[in-house]
């Protein structure tokens, strides 16, 4: 079973990029509406493939045409599913993209401030040399960033992560009314707030790495310890802990947004987005009167998401080890 995972794993992350690019693809499918054929009002909840009249507009002229059901049928809009759930796909992915681009930067600087002493690596240059003063200006402002780094770290590390990312929730709620706006604000505190891991694993390879036998003959060769860092330990030895925790922020912030907007507080209905979805899907999920299996594809695309996310963090782990 194990040498299947990876291509169903690639095939599961093949089937979600067509689902993303699906708005792109056939952007005229989000004007179109999906009618009876006897003309009795949208289809809703309709399956796939199932004969209708489709009917758009092209500037003032109606124009209706007997066809099928896109691939996802319709939803309660009558609408093509899988156009909307494409928009929410792809909204949720760039928002995520913000948090793991905000949680990467500030991730890395974080880890190597608090993992790299200066004055252990560079030693102290000699008075003669006419810049020692010099020397330990710099070397304040670098313990004062060290500092800095390891107070921000070991805060968030020791407050847990919903508890903080709620008092932001409801702090953006109150200040800001453009719900994308607030969502923003809520993406860039997911990457704040996920920092602490990433740094200390950053941290503790550089505590390893520093009296390896390739760093040592790295410094010997004349190579500054910010180039070691960046190539040697970064780029070698931390990359696939990078990669995976990278994926992981991303994955993270789309269940949160699903959370957050299920709730009323997110990005929800105005831009739509998969927690949106599902909170305007909600009243048709199995179960409920009139309900259909059509309304859970939201839930199961975040499911899919999630699997497709966690099997390359942990590809991308298990390369670290090897």
């Amino acid at each position: 079973m194990r040498n299947f995972k990876t291509p169903i794993l690639l095939g599961l992350f093949f089937i979600l990029m067509v689902l993303m690019s699906y708005h792109w693809i056939s952007p005229e499918n989000g004007d179109y509406e999906y009618r009876a054929i006897n003309g009795r009002g949208l289809l809703t909840w309709t399956g796939p493939f199932y004969p209708c009249v489709i009917e758009y507009e092209v500037g003032e002229k109606e124009i209706s045409y007997e066809g099928n059901t896109p691939i996802f049928g319709t939803d309660n809009k009558g609408s093509d599913s899988a156009y909307r759930i494409s928009e929410a796909l792809w909204t949720n992915i760039w928002l995520a993209f913000i948090a793991a681009l905000v949680f990467i930067i500030f991730a890395i600087i974080g880890g190597v401030l608090i993992g790299y002493d200066q004055s252990h690596h560079s030693g102290a240059p000699s008075i003669k040399n006419g810049n020692y003063f010099e020397y330990i200006r710099r070397l304040r402002k670098v313990k004062l960033g060290q500092l800095f780094a390891k107070l921000l770290v070991e805060t968030l590390h020791a407050i847990p992560m919903l508890l903080l990312l709620l008092v932001v929730v409801i702090v953006a709620n109150g200040l800001f009314e453009d719900d994308l706006i607030r969502m923003l604000v809520v993406m860039v505190a997911i990457g704040i707030l996920s920092i602490p891991k990433l740094a200390l694993l950053i941290r503790d390879r550089i505590y390893v790495l520093e009296d390896e036998e390739f760093i040592n003959a790295a410094k010997a060769s004349g190579l500054s310890d910010i180039k070691i860092i960046i190539t040697h330990i970064l780029w070698y030895e931390c990359s696939p802990i990078i990669a995976g925790q990278f994926i992981y922020v991303i994955v993270q912030a789309i269940m949160l947004e699903a959370v957050i907007s299920f709730l009323g507080y997110g990005v929800g209905i105005d831009y739509s987005t998969l927690g949106g979805l599902i909170k305007q899907f909600q009243g048709n999920f199995p179960g409920t009167i009139g309900g259909t299996p059509l309304a859970l594809l939201p839930l199961i695309v975040l499911l899919l998401v999630a699997v497709v996310g966690n099997g390359f963090t942990n590809l991308f782990m298990k390369l670290r080890h090897e």
